[in-house]
């Protein structure tokens, strides 16, 4: 079958995409979410503060949401929620 993400289907909203990682609007919950494009469950020390750097440079409005991965286990990725005022 292969994995959904590997493929990385345009089946909702893309946000943002560059050769690491894509910002699309999840599924599930209707929020955006960074998924690494490499298959593996766990993001490295350079990956996270790679995610860290896109979403603050585009998307500053955002915060992480504190939310483990449930659905989509093969591809590390972070939902995000907009900041509260």
């Amino acid at each position: 079958m292969g994995c959904p993400l590997c493929k990385l289907e345009k089946k909702t909203e893309w946000l943002y995409e560059d050769d690491k990682l894509v910002v699309l609007v999840c599924q599930t919950c209707g929020v955006p979410m960074m998924v690494l494009r490499e298959h593996k469950a766990m993001a490295s020390p350079e990956d996270m503060l790679y995610m860290e750097k896109v979403r603050e440079g585009r998307f500053p409005e955002w915060r992480w949401r504190g939310v483990g991965m449930r659905q989509v286990t093969n591809h590390y990725h972070w939902h995000l929620v907009r900041k509260e005022r």
